[in-house]
């Protein structure tokens, strides 16, 4: 199960490189809509949209990383309470949570790494918006 997990989430680099592209496109569409492009305003709203959907998925994507290195130490180790041990004497994981099954876990990483999908999903609409009300012509 563990190598399962860790092998799927490992795809969140993926997820991450496609965002880090749209961040920079978002970048310079910002600066265009507001050199005076036409519906400036409202591509420029779009835009700094889709730069927070990139530093929202920036996070998500490292923890979708550190998740996918623990699962692949999991499957490697395999001592699972002293994982737990670990994860709550470092406060990365409160004490309720130690003890569940592996499945659990995995199920929990892998709603990170669906999160991290929409939001890049997010992402790309308002960057796509953004970018079609720049080639608009403002009426004249």
């Amino acid at each position: 199960m563990g190598l399962v997990a860790a092998a799927a989430l490992k795809r969140g680099a993926l997820i991450h490189r496609a965002s880090m592209l749209m961040t920079g496109v978002s970048l310079i569409v910002l600066l265009c809509a507001t050199m005076g492009a036409a519906h400036g305003q409202a591509g420029a709203l779009l835009a700094a949209v889709a730069l927070l959907c990139g530093a929202a998925e920036f996070g998500l994507a490292a923890r979708v990383a550190f998740d996918a290195d623990l699962f692949a130490a999991l499957a490697r180790d395999g001592d699972l309470p002293g994982f737990d041990r670990a994860m709550t004497g470092l406060s990365l994981m409160p004490v309720t949570k130690a003890g569940r099954p592996m499945e659990a876990r995995a199920k929990g990483a892998l709603r990170l790494l669906k999160r991290q999908a929409f939001v890049l999903a997010a992402q790309g609409a308002a960057l796509f918006v953004s970018l079609l009300l720049l080639t608009v012509r403002a009426p004249t």
